[in-house]
């Protein structure tokens, strides 16, 4: 039964999806576009291009068609540097989509990357953006519009004195409404779910950032009004009281006796941890989803709902999360708590809202991640949009010099991704040599080309040169560390072979790491294509020079 129910929401959803759009033409895409693609082990990425221009909101949506497929989505600048990607949908929980909300920081041509993790079948991408000055601004006074088949967005700038406080109501019978908060980058935020008789609020910090909030329908067949306002909270919302006539001092009277006080049974349900240990919130009901907060040691937090073995809470600094029943306690009248179903999005039980993951733990929790935590684990803030890969290369070189010098903290995150290859998977003939990488000293830099077999250019070579080095060993960026490292996309990488210092390396490997002088800061490498069939492949050389004196 399951499974012919999740059959059909996947036909509903590529109707609304597919419906009333203008198809991508081949591998380019519009806003307001989708079109269907494949990924196989013979084509384990998929491009598409679209035209945007600078501060165009943008959505890009991958949903697997094939349960066995696993998508995931990056994006590239018009200057082929990555900007964002992600593996799973934050806002669609139990499944495999993927999703990216950015806003664009130029005008030009965009590439879309739809990989995955050695799974293979169909899946459909959408591309939705609307321009910057599609949003309204949002200031003290309230402002009311009517939600129809389109959402509806505001724009609004926080306070540098004093919180504030968004709120979005409706007067509308039947008529309820999802808001998507978004800061200046277009990362979402927030999601908020209100209707008649129930708001939405979300604070907004103390600062100077810029936010936007994109209001529909539940129900994109019914409509309504929205008022939203945006008012001030805290201390700066409190008038200073006016100034009059000091008053007469109060006459002394004796003080009462203070009554004694008992403690009153929670008149909500409540889950409480023990004095001494903290629990993990997580971003839905299950220890796969993010943490995004923790329950202190002895705090109570209002339960608003129940998903299987978890409770949906109310966090203090605002938001809801997911906390396991049996690592906290319940209070108060917990029998009759409203069942949040899973039917490919959670259902919305309040207005408040859903905080999302703006914080990510240090380090990835295992399983067993919901027992005893330290009440001091720090969470560090990273932006929504995606977190990006990284590769860390651990240095193996040791100066041979007697003196103590020292050490260069060489950690390197290359940021490259792959660029559109040409329709033709031959890589086209070339010069001898390559551009070449030249690195200034302290700065990171990288090249990159294709190779393909048995046709094709089957070899290229590059020289490397660190610019801005002291002819001097002795003074200061005389002496530097110089770390290479080479990544690989396409068909056949273990075909891909790199030779420099009489070494050969191969993709995803460290093929320099050592001190150089102005002396010693040149050098070449050779890339070849040794054999496959249909073997094509991008090859990226990233360099970082980083001074030791």
């Amino acid at each position: 039964m399951k499974l012919y129910l999740r059959r059909i929401s996947l036909i509903l959803l590529l109707v609304f999806i597919l419906s009333g759009t203008v198809q991508a033409q081949g591998n380019t895409l519009t806003y307001g576009s989708a079109v269907i693609g494949s990924l196989s082990s013979q084509a384990p990425l998929a491009f598409f291009t679209f035209s945007g221009n600078e501060g165009d909101q943008v959505t890009i949506r991958v949903i697997a068609l094939d349960s066995n497929l696993d998508p995931n989505i990056s994006m590239n600048s018009p200057t082929q540097q990555q900007l964002a990607i992600n593996d799973n949908d934050p806002f669609v929980s139990g499944t495999t989509d993927a999703r990216i909300d950015i806003r664009l920081p130029a005008t030009g041509v965009y590439t879309i990357l739809v990989g995955s993790n050695g799974s293979a079948g169909d899946f459909v991408v959408r591309l939705d953006g609307r321009p910057e000055e599609d949003s309204a601004p949002l200031e003290g006074s309230p402002v009311e519009n009517a939600v129809t088949a389109q959402p509806i967005t505001y724009s609004f700038i926080a306070s540098p004195d004093s919180p504030l406080v968004l709120t979005l109501t409706t007067e509308t019978s039947g008529f309820d409404f999802r808001a998507l908060v978004q800061n200046s980058s277009g990362q979402i935020i927030a999601i908020l779910f209100g209707g008649e008789g129930n708001p939405a609020t979300f604070s907004v910090p103390v600062g100077d950032e810029s936010y936007q909030v994109e209001i529909a329908s539940m129900n994109p067949q019914i409509t309504g009004n929205i008022t939203a306002s945006l008012a001030l909270s805290g201390p700066a919302a409190v008038p200073p009281p006016a100034e009059t006539e000091e008053p007469a001092p109060p006459v002394e009277t004796e003080e009462p006796e203070a009554p004694v006080t008992t403690e009153e049974p929670a008149a909500t349900c409540v889950v409480r941890t023990p004095d001494s240990d903290n629990r993990n919130v997580r971003s839905g009901p299950g220890t796969d989803f993010n943490i995004v907060g923790q329950v202190q040691p002895g705090q109570s937090l209002k339960v608003v709902g129940v998903s299987g073995d978890w409770y949906l809470i109310e966090l203090a600094e605002g938001g809801q999360g997911w906390v396991r029943n049996d690592v906290v306690s319940i209070e108060g009248p917990c029998d009759n708590l409203p069942v949040i179903t899973d039917d490919g999005g959670f259902e919305p039980v309040t207005a408040t809202p859903t905080a999302l993951s703006e914080a990510t733990a240090t380090a990835t929790p295992s399983p067993a991640a919901d027992e005893v935590q330290p009440a001091t684990m720090t969470f560090t803030p990273s932006p929504t949009t995606a977190q990006q890969p990284t590769a860390t290369f651990t240095p193996s070189y040791t100066p041979t010099s007697t003196a103590t010098q020292p050490q260069a903290i060489a950690t390197f995150t290359p940021s490259y991704t792959p660029t559109t290859p040409p329709a033709a998977q031959v890589a086209p003939e070339d010069a001898r040599f390559n551009n070449p990488l030249n690195l200034a000293l302290d700065t990171t830099g990288s090249v990159t080309d294709f190779v393909s077999y048995p046709g094709g250019d089957r070899e290229d070579r590059v020289r490397w040169d660190i610019t801005g080095m002291n002819q001097n060993a002795s003074l200061s960026g005389g002496r530097a560390r110089l770390i290479l490292a080479v990544s690989c996309f396409g068909n056949n990488i273990d075909q891909i072979q790199f030779f420099t210092g009489g070494q050969t390396f191969s993709c995803g490997q460290t093929i320099v790491d050592r001190e150089v002088t102005a002396d010693s800061r040149t050098g070449s490498v050779v890339i070849t294509a040794v054999g496959g069939t249909g073997t094509y492949v991008q090859w990226v050389l990233t360099g970082t020079a980083t001074r030791i004196n």
